[in-house]
């Protein structure tokens, strides 16, 4: 599967989430307990009764969340989340799952962002490798590996462009008719050589908006072994060009 890199401008940090597989933006189904996992968004039925479904990022499918915690930094309709869950047999109407929900964790969601150089010195260089990566509707989605030192490592992950004195990017579109975009991931604890897995969305309606008559996105950034690569996505398909 190829890598790929994107990047994002925000204060936060990530606690990296282990070992979970994924194809595209398809359901992983597999093992003797016909376990699903996917990606979503969680849309609410009830928030007084804290009934909620979520709409899944392959072909939009609803899944009813049966007997499901949901996690309290969750319960906002529109909130990004990874669901592991066992599918049941019987429908729930108007869904297109009901399932068993065996774990559910918030997905970091950040904004798309223009920041100037000073700026793009504090927001690190560290190699990220892609795993799977794809456009959900205005979600730039990336699942992805690093090195960490401990499993509660801070990281930083930013999608950017930067600006010059001026205030001006120096090339905001290639003559491709690309969006050119970097990833930028800052790991606070260096010298991790433990590979652990995480995702992140990425909001880039700002640049959907703004660049519609575009073909997509170009991401550039660096592997773990420091190698810079580029990857494009386009904006029909959701795919790596």
């Amino acid at each position: 599967m190829n890598k790929k890199k994107l990047s994002v401008i925000c204060s936060c940090f990530a606690v990296i989430a282990l070992a979970l597989s994924f194809h595209s933006c398809d359901l992983d189904e597999g093992g003797p307990s016909a376990q699903m996992f996917g990606f979503g968004t969680l849309r609410e039925i009830d928030k007084s009764q804290e009934f909620y479904y979520v709409i899944l990022d392959y072909e939009d499918k609803s899944l009813y969340l049966n007997k499901c915690p949901i996690p309290v930094d969750a319960r906002n309709s529109g909130q990004r989340v990874a669901v592991t869950f066992e599918p049941l047999e019987y429908k729930v109407d108007g869904f297109d799952y009901n399932g068993n929900i065996l774990q559910m964790d918030t997905v970091m969601t950040k904004p798309f962002m223009v920041i100037d150089e000073a700026a793009s010195d504090t927001i690190g260089s560290d190699g990220v490798n892609m795993i799977n990566y794809y456009i959900y509707k205005n979600y730039l989605h990336f699942f992805f590996q690093i090195l960490n030192s401990d499993f509660y490592n801070r990281h930083d992950y930013n999608l950017v462009q930067v600006a010059g004195a001026d205030g001006t990017v120096a090339e905001p579109v290639n003559e491709d008719g690309y969006v050119v975009l970097e990833l930028r991931h800052r790991n606070y604890q260096k010298n991790g050589n433990t590979p652990v897995n995480g995702y992140v969305s990425f909001d880039i309606s700002e640049i959907q908006s703004k660049y519609a008559d575009r073909k997509g996105v170009l991401v550039k950034t660096r592997t773990t072994a420091g190698e810079l690569v580029e990857y494009k996505y386009d904006f029909n398909t959701g795919k790596e060009v």
